[in-house]
């Protein structure tokens, strides 16, 4: 039964799409300890309210693949895309 609903999960955009944000933002939270930056400098950097940037960091907020390339440029970082056969998800 588990089984049958984790494999339906997997055939869901949301599913993957949450995982992304999810390893997105715990290496963005990383970046910034090992940085000592606090949420509202990194704000700053971006043009961006210091609440957006706890609203990412609490999963709150909704952000695209631009905003994620600001972030990574802001850390020191670059924006790195990978697309990887699946052995989970079925060709459409």
């Amino acid at each position: 039964m588990i089984s049958d609903m984790i494999r339906w999960a997997e055939q869901r955009e949301d599913y993957w799409l949450e995982g992304i944000k999810i390893e997105f933002v715990e290496k963005m939270l990383q970046r910034m300890e090992e940085l000592k930056m606090e949420p509202a400098v990194l704000a700053e950097k971006i043009g961006r309210k210091p609440d957006y940037i706890k609203r990412i960091l609490r999963g709150t907020a909704k952000f695209d693949m631009v905003l994620m390339a600001r972030i990574a440029m802001a850390l020191g970082c670059e924006l790195v895309v990978n697309m990887e056969t699946s052995k989970t998800i079925k060709n459409l």
